[in-house]
């Protein structure tokens, strides 16, 4: 059920609603969806280094989460459960669903791509 509306938050949440509509007509992205995607673009990483061998591309990973784990305690999270929660998001059970994903051309009329090299086949390396 949604929240009724508090008068007090209605310029912020004007300004919200003119946000997430100017996202839509340009095809942007909230930072929620960012946020959503960058942890599975780590969760395929972590996969494809496990599945290739790359030990050191897996240390890589596990200090990127041990720096979000900590981001999170420092903000009040307790240790373990912030753990349990960052590996779930790196370590995703339907990570292979996500893999036909990857490797999108990124180029649109607008503006260049992110990286031309960005994108990794299966057969390239991930070092």
């Amino acid at each position: 059920m949604p929240r009724q509306r508090n008068p007090a938050n209605e310029f912020g949440r004007a300004a919200q609603e003119r946000y997430i509509a100017k996202l839509a007509a340009t095809g942007g992205a909230t930072t929620d969806r960012v946020d959503s995607a960058l942890s599975a673009a780590l969760a395929v990483f972590r996969y494809e280094a496990e599945r290739r061998g790359q030990a050191k591309n897996v240390e890589r990973i596990e200090g990127i989460e041990r720096m979000a784990a900590s981001i999170l305690v420092e903000r009040g999270g307790k240790p373990a459960p912030v753990v349990r929660a960052v590996r779930l998001r790196t370590r995703r059970l339907d990570v292979k669903s996500i893999l036909p994903l990857i490797g999108n051309d990124l180029s649109d009329d607008d503006q260049q791509p992110l990286d031309s090299n960005a994108s990794v086949s299966s057969s390239q390396s991930l070092d």
